[in-house]
This record gives structure tokens, C-alpha cells and sequence, in this order.
């Protein structure tokens, strides 16, 4: 994946591109620490950072590539609801279009809330190693979120 860096200097825009996220992440820094450029942004081709979001959606991407990892942190079996919550309903809605949607357009999504889904099994992460940090709605998902609420 390409990553494009651009800046702004008087009247004039500069750009570069790299092929990964921590050589683009390092250029931005230079150029802003370093060249006193402005309105230093990366772009994935997706959508465009600021280098400070762009630290911040880095960080979650390393922690969502780390919810596939056993842990102990994960909710036993048995106590997960049959029915999705409102923050995983939004998830799910969000991706029920069906296509590999990539984590940095779940930004919002905490690890917590992206682990629990993947454990219910209604959300799965590309098995192709190269694009690792893409998710996509299963079919139990669309099931749980067409499951009606209990009220109490």
C-alpha cells in the first residue's frame, strides 16, 4: 500500500510517496519538525491524516492486529448475549454492504469492541496476510443484527 505525504510551503504543494506506513509517518515528521512545513497530511488513498491522527490510527491498527492473539481478556464463553449490542449493531450496520472494509475506517471501534465481535463470530479479518488489517460482516453476523432486542 502506498502512502502519499503532502505539505505546504508559501503558495506551493509538495508530495512524496512511500510504501509503508512508518517511512511516510517519518517523512511528515521531518517535514514538519524539521523543514517548518504546514498542513503536513498522509493519505492511504482512503482518506487523509494529520500526523497526529495518523499516529493515533497506526496505534489502533497495531492493536487490532493483536485481537487475534489469545488472551485471557476474553469473554468466556456462555456470557456474551445472543444479540449484538447498540455499539456492535453499529458496527455490523456499518459494514453490512458486505465488501473488506479496512480498520482504519473503524477507527472508533476500540479493541475491546473488535475483539467481541470476532469471538461471536459475526465479524472476520482477511486471512490474506497482506491485507490482515481488513474486516467484513459473516453471515452469523447479519443474523445478530436482524435479531430482535429483548425488553425487559
Amino acid at each position: 500500500m502506498a502512502f502519499v505525504i503532502q505539505a505546504h510551503i508559501e503558495d506551493h504543494t509538495l508530495s512524496a510517496t512511500t510504501e509503508t506506513a512508518k517511512e511516510a509517518f517519518s517523512k511528515a515528521v521531518e517535514w514538519q519538525a524539521v523543514h517548518k512545513l504546514t498542513c503536513v497530511t498522509i493519505s492511504d488513498g482512503v482518506r487523509s491524516f494529520s500526523i497526529t491522527d495518523f499516529a493515533s490510527a497506526m496505534a489502533f491498527l497495531e492493536i487490532g492486529n493483536t485481537v487475534g492473539a489469545p488472551s485471557d481478556r476474553r469473554p468466556k464463553a456462555g456470557l456474551m448475549k445472543p444479540y449484538p449490542t447498540y455499539r456492535q449493531r453499529e458496527v455490523l450496520q456499518f459494514l453490512m454492504q458486505g465488501d473488506w472494509v479496512p480498520i482504519l475506517k473503524l477507527i472508533p471501534v476500540g479493541d475491546k469492541l473488535l475483539g467481541n465481535l470476532l469471538h461471536a463470530g459475526w465479524i472476520e479479518r482477511s486471512p490474506d496476510r497482506n491485507t490482515g488489517d481488513l474486516y467484513r460482516i459473516t453471515e452469523a453476523g447479519r443474523i445478530a443484527f436482524r435479531t430482535p432486542v429483548p425488553i425487559k
